[in-house]
């Protein structure tokens, strides 16, 4: 009976194992040559395809007597997801446009510096967070734009540069609403109305953004 509660998380626990593995294998400090085998761990390693496995390996799971209630699970799962999928789709789409219509480059982060571009950054990956809300994207955009930028705004030693990385993570938190995927989630998840959601977990990650941003800043105060 133990086992069979341990061999319920395989769907869970095999797509983080081959999703890890495939990440490993791509970091460079570990020099690792291309070959078949390692060319296959990355194909299914990738996140659509770690997925996909997991999936198969649920259906050994179904009893015959339940395979009855597939379609039943599917149109539940897909009531559930599809307009989580949707948001996420439009809000990447958006990010997309953001990034390429210049707006943040007329922002002009290059003429702060220190503790300015500490907050800099941080409204910036807030603004691209709030406007299509996925964090990865704001994260990503803001890296590629401040990453030319880094000595011109007075980033230049390590500790600089990792309060630089806190600030912009913690302005990609900030804030999280309606337009955020993980927000229905939690919307759905947790049996509460999206006002509750919206005055509760959405005020918590903009208390959070902020709290990282003052840490950022406290730090950078402190040793530098």
């Amino acid at each position: 009976m133990k086992k069979k509660k341990i061999s319920a998380f395989l769907p869970i626990i095999i797509p983080i194992i081959l999703i890890s593995i495939s990440t490993l294998l791509k970091y460079p400090s570990f020099n690792i040559n291309e070959n078949q085998l390692t060319n296959f761990i990355g194909f299914i390693g990738k996140p659509e395809i770690a997925l996909l496995v997991g999936l198969i390996i649920s259906i050994g799971f179904i009893k015959r007597d339940d395979s009855k209630n597939i379609s039943k699970w599917i149109r539940n799962s897909l009531k559930n997801s599809l307009d989580i999928l949707l948001i996420t789709g439009a809000g990447g789409a958006l990010g997309f446009i953001i990034r390429t219509s210049g707006i943040i480059e007329s922002l002009g982060i290059v003429n702060f510096n220190g503790i300015y571009g500490l907050v800099s950054v941080f409204l910036i990956a807030a603004l691209i967070k709030t406007v299509q809300g996925s964090s990865t994207v704001a994260i990503i955009t803001t890296c590629a734009l401040v990453s030319p930028l880094i000595d011109q705004i007075g980033i230049i030693g390590e500790i600089e540069k990792v309060l630089l990385i806190t600030s912009i993570g913690s302005g990609a938190m900030t804030v999280s609403h309606v337009n955020d995927s993980y927000f229905w989630v939690v919307t759905k998840y947790s049996n509460l109305e999206i006002k509750e959601v919206i005055k509760f977990f959405t005020t918590a990650t903009l208390i959070q953004g902020l709290i990282g941003l003052f840490t950022s800043i406290l730090i950078f105060l402190l040793l530098i």
